[in-house]
């Protein structure tokens, strides 16, 4: 815990986003009202209920936060909030559909609830959420989460990691098959025109060969001018792998 703490402190150094912060957004869904209500609003359509939450999770004061919403809905939203004081700062400007808080504290938490009739649900779009001057990214959501559920965010990262590394892995296999280097290659020629046992095929570089290590060939230099698929020593010499058949 201490680790991922140190780590999300620093997000905030690395650019001039805003500290992580925690958000929740549920789209507009239906909520059993009784009908004795209904009645007493003159209304027979029923309620979509959308709710967003706002956490400050950093260990400085978030000022300016603006929430705005698509439009003013007919029924006046219902705000909450973790201390009766951050419920009590929160204004609601009808007109422009925007929620104004000067500041939200360390650990303090904001709720929104939004009432909705079924007209208004279908139009109702996710709210932009605005601090100081930068909107709400999915860089400090992504911050706000890994400092909530570490736990959860390890999980996911070495989840991803494994992903990656296998499909590199899997990349790099085919990668092999389909071009496979010089020395692979001339073993498998070797092998292909094999007709002799006793000794085990080895490839050389060019560079290597000489007679030193041409005496620990097995076979007769016709077998190893057959092996290499040439004719002469010279056309031997002048390939890139030499493979030679050497006791095991």
């Amino acid at each position: 815990m201490a680790l991922v703490d140190t780590v999300v402190s620093l997000i905030p150094l690395l650019g001039k986003a805003p500290p992580p912060i925690a958000y929740t957004f549920v789209e507009p869904r239906y909520q059993w009202v009784p009908d004795v209500a209904l009645k007493k609003i003159h209304s027979q359509k029923g309620f979509l209920l959308a709710w967003l939450s706002l956490t400050n999770l950093s260990s400085v004061v978030l000022r300016n936060v603006r929430i705005k919403l698509p439009f003013a809905p007919e029924y006046e939203p219902n705000v909450e909030g973790s201390s009766r004081s951050v419920a009590m700062a929160v204004a609601y400007d009808r007109p422009v559909s925007e929620f104004r808080l000067d500041k939200l504290d360390p650990d303090e938490q904001l709720f929104i609830a939004i009432h909705l009739l079924p007209d208004e649900a279908h139009r109702f779009t996710e709210p932009q959420v605005i601090i100081g001057d930068r909107l709400l990214s999915r860089g400090m959501r992504t911050a706000g989460f890994v400092k909530r559920s570490p736990g959860e965010a390890l999980l996911m990262t070495a989840a991803i990691g494994s992903v990656v590394a296998a499909a590199a892995m899997a990349g790099f296999l085919l990668y092999r098959t389909l071009h496979p280097d010089a020395g692979t290659l001339a073993i498998e020629a070797a092998v292909a025109t094999l007709q002799h046992r006793g000794c085990v095929f080895k490839s050389f570089p060019a560079t290597m060969v000489n007679d030193t290590l041409l005496a620990k060939h097995e076979r007769d230099e016709a077998f190893l001018l057959h092996i290499n698929q040439v004719v002469t020593r010279k056309d031997l010499l002048a390939k890139e792998q030499v493979v030679l058949c050497v006791s095991q």
